[in-house]
């Protein structure tokens, strides 16, 4: 296979994934799933933990929160901003979110 046929068959797996992940958000369950994972990947939240009697920020929370937050963002990617941004909204004005996470708390 050549470099411009893998190319081809990687730009119409990504449409595949694109049109899969936006007929996912235009169902209401499509759309209670991506609340859940907008919400327990921490997305709209500090990726900051800091222990409050240090005042180190611990790292490998740090870590960790942004790995957690790059799976939401692989999806938010192949999704239309017009199906995504008012489910996103919703979910934004539920909870308000702290600036920095203290060590030991799980929001």
């Amino acid at each position: 296979m050549t470099g411009k046929e893998r190319k081809a068959v990687r730009d119409a797996e990504e449409e595949r994934l694109h049109a899969a992940v936006d007929n996912v958000l235009r169902t209401e369950a499509g759309r209670i799933v991506f609340k859940y994972l907008f919400k327990i990947c921490g997305y709209n939240q500090s990726s900051i933990v800091v222990n409050p009697h240090t005042a180190e920020v611990n790292e490998r929370s740090v870590i960790y929160n942004e790995a957690r937050r790059g799976i939401y963002i692989q999806l938010r990617r192949q999704a239309t901003h017009n199906l995504l941004a008012p489910m996103e909204e919703a979910v934004e004005t539920e909870q308000s979110v702290p600036a920095i996470i203290k060590e030991g708390e799980t929001k």
